[in-house]
């Protein structure tokens, strides 16, 4: 994924998760599943008895494969928030007093502070936390979107198999 572009999927539809540790290339994840489910979700007000079996399996699969998603993030958030710390305290360590006394500053904790908020690996690496807590916040909802698609389709196939038994619509009991 190029850095300008802003887009989560690349031009083969695979969905770009970028590194935690800001080293290596971004990890490709198929998310077709996905993004094919969360087209169908609107199907779910016109589903009947013969269409929700095939809703239902492709908000599972779905599910499934946004559970594995989510837990990818997570692990490169985890490793990205470590990043962070790490670039926090290198910047501390080894250049603020630098910077500071370059500029005839006195060290005080809220210069030390400013000079790590403008150091580049971490803004780099706080960068690389921002996005991977975007993404999982989008797919942890998509997720949850898809739970209730599934649940709803799931409830309208109930109806349908429960109407010729229920006496109330004029169905004969078996």
């Amino acid at each position: 994924m190029s850095e300008s572009s802003g887009s989560l999927l690349n031009e083969q539809k695979m969905l770009e998760v970028p590194r935690g540790r800001g080293t290596g290339a971004p990890l490709a994840f198929n998310a077709t599943p996905i993004y094919d489910a969360i087209n169908q979700i609107d199907q779910v007000r016109r589903a009947t008895a013969v269409t929700s079996p095939d809703l239902m399996a492709t908000f599972n699969l779905a599910m499934h494969t946004t559970s594995k998603l989510i837990s990818l993030i997570e692990l490169e958030k985890s490793y990205a928030e470590a990043s962070l710390r790490e670039s926090k305290s290198v910047a501390i360590l080894d250049r603020a007093d630098a910077l500071l006394a370059a500029r005839n500053m006195k060290s005080t904790a809220d210069l030390r502070e400013a000079v790590v908020n403008l150091d580049p690996d971490v803004v780099a690496a706080k960068e690389r936390v921002d996005k991977l807590t975007t993404m999982l916040s989008f797919f942890t909802n998509t997720y949850y979107e898809l739970r209730e698609a599934l649940y709803s389709t799931k409830k309208i196939c109930d109806i349908y198999l429960k109407l010729p038994n229920d006496p109330n619509t004029g169905g004969e009991r078996q």
